[in-house]
């Protein structure tokens, strides 16, 4: 009876199955082999597959569960690499005939897999498959990470590029697609001004919702082309210039915005919380959960750490938590100056970027150092002309090995360093998210009792309502307005998505003594950063401004209340403007 064959025929990839000669090639070999060695085609198993480490294998494994089951007597390829590139693998597949009594062809020759001589052969043509194939795979990825330093498209082929930009393989030219560009720009208009969600807007205009999220991240003048293969051990990113479909603060604030909706906005919840997913416990990086009590009719929330092998056992009041970060936020943005310091800790723009130069410029001094002694150390083995070559080349080793983990690790913080420095809000940019805010709250709020316009109180309106908007809005009193919806999505806005380095934004606790209930809380965003402490046994449950610091009034605020009382002089002679001004309350 003839022996039943079972064919391997692959390419590794698509282009080669579907544009190449190869899959002919060999499926015409097999055909003329299997009928030279007067066996008969059970399947021929067809297509295209990676035979090194780690990839998927259907088509082998079809081939081997069809061994199991006793199909067919022998297999058969065009050449062993072929049949693997990873050795490991091979010997176990091997093994897997062997126990099944399947023979093992390639073309007309037969090794025996019960031979030794025969296995070690297979063995060392899996060797030298495996060595070509990481040789190959490591020059390709090189390559690639050295077109990319020129600024050309490399890390998802050279045919695609970001979404609405071109480029010219000639002149190495990127360009923008008009009509693309268009579009990304209507819907970011929808998403900033409209608060279209990301869903919508894609259902809107027919895009897959994976699809216009990863638009969306790639809108600005950036595109980082990301190297990783854990096998050759690579892990880079280079950062390329683009055109930008938008400028890059309307593309920040889209990108955090959608980010916001993905993150935190996935469903109705039964109770409401201000800070859903947002507060994070310092420690352990786990985010609390919320947790409603009723005890006597009357519902308590709180915020809490999920009960797990990292939970720390606290919990915080959530009012008391929101109050207290509300209260500095509001008093944040109400003004140019608290907001500008609280974005970099009370320091300055020029202060901030100047301090994270520094730390840049001792990695670079760090850096250099290193490449020039890894240097001398390559120069040292090219030199070396006395005894005992194997000791010294042992020490030699072991120094350049750990130099070269030196300087990956300097590389690694200053693209770090260099990722935070292209993320600082200008001056320009922290304006526009204190007015977007104020915007969007003067939108929406409508206060339940707005007084009446008296003819006095028309005189005033000169003088008062810079000021007295300032003061409503630092108070809290026109968020506390909105529908929570509308908090939320402020609060998203301020709070959601990660910073460069991958940490969340968000409101981040740290339980200082459990007993007391005393609390550290940190709101950390891109805009701003704001600390303080809580205490829940001294707080009496009424409202955190009855503890705000009271203080003289300043100078600004005395001249707001001059100005305040030579418009009342005018209109109401008869009033005693000094009781007015020296009765004055700073916090109204």
């Amino acid at each position: 009876m003839p022996l039943k064959f079972a064919c391997l025929a692959r390419v590794s990839t698509e282009a080669q199955e579907k544009k190449g000669e190869s899959l002919d090639t060999q499926e015409t070999q097999l055909r003329n082999a299997v009928r030279s060695v007067g066996g008969e085609l059970f399947k021929l198993y067809r297509g295209q597959e990676h035979a090194t480490s780690g990839q998927d294998r259907s088509l082998l494994d079809q081939l081997l569960s069809d061994g199991e089951k006793h199909l067919f007597d022998a297999v058969m390829v065009a050449d062993h690499s072929r049949w693997s590139r990873d050795n490991r693998r091979s010997k176990d597949d091997l093994e897997l005939l062997r126990r099944c009594r399947i023979r093992f062809f390639i073309l007309t020759q037969e090794f025996d897999l019960y031979n030794y001589d025969h296995n070690f052969m297979l063995g060392m043509q899996g060797e030298i498959a495996e060595y070509y194939a990481n040789t190959q795979s490591y020059k390709a990825m090189i390559n690639k990470i050295e077109r990319a330093k020129k600024g050309y498209p490399s890390s998802c082929g050279a045919q695609k590029v970001p979404f609405g930009r071109t480029f010219d393989k000639k002149t190495g030219q990127w360009g923008i697609d008009p009509e693309k560009q268009s579009l990304i720009r209507e819907i970011v208009r929808l998403i900033l001004d409209e608060d279209w969600t990301c869903m919508k807007a894609a259902l809107h205009f027919g895009i897959r919702v994976a699809t216009l999220n990863k638009q969306i991240k790639r809108i600005g003048s950036t595109w980082v082309q990301r190297f990783h293969s854990d096998r050759l051990n690579i892990h880079e990113e280079i950062v390329t210039k683009i055109p930008g479909l938008v400028p890059d603060d309307v593309a920040e604030q889209v990108k955090a915005k959608v980010s916001s909706y993905n993150s935190y906005n996935r469903g109705p919840q039964k109770h409401f919380y201000l800070f859903s997913r947002k507060v994070i416990d310092a420690g352990t990086g786990e985010t609390l959960t919320g947790k409603t009590t009723i005890s006597r009719g009357k519902e308590y929330k709180y915020y809490r750490p999920w009960f797990g092998a990292k939970a720390v056992d606290y919990q915080i009041p959530s009012h008391i938590l929101e109050e207290a970060v509300l209260n500095e936020l509001f008093m944040v943005l109400s003004g140019k100056a608290q907001m500008k310091a609280a974005v970099f800790e009370g320091k300055s723009t020029a202060e901030a970027i100047a301090e994270i130069q520094q730390r840049r410029d001792l990695h670079v001094a760090e850096l250099d150092r290193a490449v020039h002694k890894l240097s001398n150390l390559r120069a040292a083995l090219a030199h070396f002309s006395g005894d005992n070559f194997e000791t010294f080349l042992e020490g030699l080793s072991k120094d350049i090995g750990k130099t070269e983990s030196i300087i990956t690790e300097h590389r690694k913080q200053i693209t770090q360093i260099d990722k935070q420095l292209s993320s600082i809000p200008t001056d320009q940019e922290i304006n526009n998210v204190r007015n977007h805010v104020n915007e969007m709250i003067a939108k929406r709020a409508k206060p339940n009792n707005p007084p009446k316009d008296t003819p006095l109180r028309a005189n005033l309106k000169e003088g008062l309502a810079g000021a007295t908007a300032e003061s409503w809005f630092s108070a809290g009193n026109a968020f506390k307005e909105l529908p929570d919806l509308e908090k939320k999505k402020i609060i998203n806005m301020l709070f959601g998505g990660k910073d460069p380095l991958g940490r969340r934004y968000g409101i981040y606790i740290k339980c200082l003594d459990k007993a007391k209930r005393r609390y550290h809380y940190e709101a950390y965003g891109r805009f701003m950063r704001l600390m303080g402490e809580i205490n829940d046994r001294e707080y009496d449950g009424t409202n955190l401004d009855d503890y705000a610091p009271r203080h003289a009034p300043t100078d600004e605020e005395q001249g707001i209340l001059g100005k305040v009382g030579e418009i009342v002089r005018r209109q109401h002679p008869d009033l005693k403007i000094k009781e007015l001004v020296s009765t004055a309350d700073p916090k109204s």
